[in-house]
């Protein structure tokens, strides 16, 4: 279980993780509208236009409005879990919803983004989604990673499975991304000797 400095700590790296979503509205998660745009990223099927326009927009400072919109998406959360995943989150202790929408509370927002994460590297276009947290810091990585374990590993032999798979795919991807750079970093340091022998030539 994450303690409280660790889950402040995700915060940060699970809000750096939204921004490579590339989404237009990423300045107030409490009232919803941006983590849905999130959910209708990773499955617009699922989490479908439809759907989408039942989380209200313009909620301001209406914490009513912001509670509803998130109890709307974290029953959908849920859903999907239970549907796509076949997995119950009974063990996962779920956001108060009213403390994000009250006072925009980053341990509990951390709660619902860690679900969100969960939902995006599970996916079927998760492929897309681990290559996203591999472009980010190595120490961010490693914080997303271990929230991902959390959420997968507390149920059952499956979902072990699945996050071995995706910690795999990980690994793969990073050894594949050093080996680019070092290629490119290579091809750099050439070009700058070849530079210098013309320029001293």
């Amino acid at each position: 279980i994450l303690s409280f400095m660790d889950r402040r700590i995700l915060f940060d790296s699970l809000i750096e993780w939204v921004k490579t979503l590339n989404l237009d509205e990423t300045e107030d998660l409490s009232d919803g509208r941006t983590i849905a745009l999130c959910l209708n990223n990773i499955d617009s099927i699922h989490f479908n236009k439809v759907w989408l326009q039942t989380i209200r927009t313009y909620s301001e400072n209406n914490c009513r409005i912001k509670a509803k919109n998130l109890h709307e998406i974290l029953t959908h959360i849920i859903n999907y879990y239970s549907k796509i995943f076949d997995q119950s989150l009974i063990d996962f202790q779920m956001p108060n919803l009213n403390m994000i929408a009250e006072r925009v509370d980053e341990i509990e927002l951390s709660r619902l983004l860690q679900l969100v994460l969960g939902c995006a590297v599970s996916c079927n276009r998760k492929e897309f989604y681990i290559e996203r947290i591999m472009s980010m810091e190595k120490s961010v990585q490693h914080i997303l990673m271990n929230a991902i374990q959390e959420l997968m590993i507390k149920d059952n032999r499956k979902n072990q499975e699945d996050y071995s798979e995706i910690e795999n795919q990980l690994k793969r991807k990073f050894e594949e991304f050093n080996r680019v750079m070092k290629e490119k970093q290579d091809i750099e340091n050439r070009s700058h000797e070849l530079g210098l022998q013309v320029l001293y030539s």
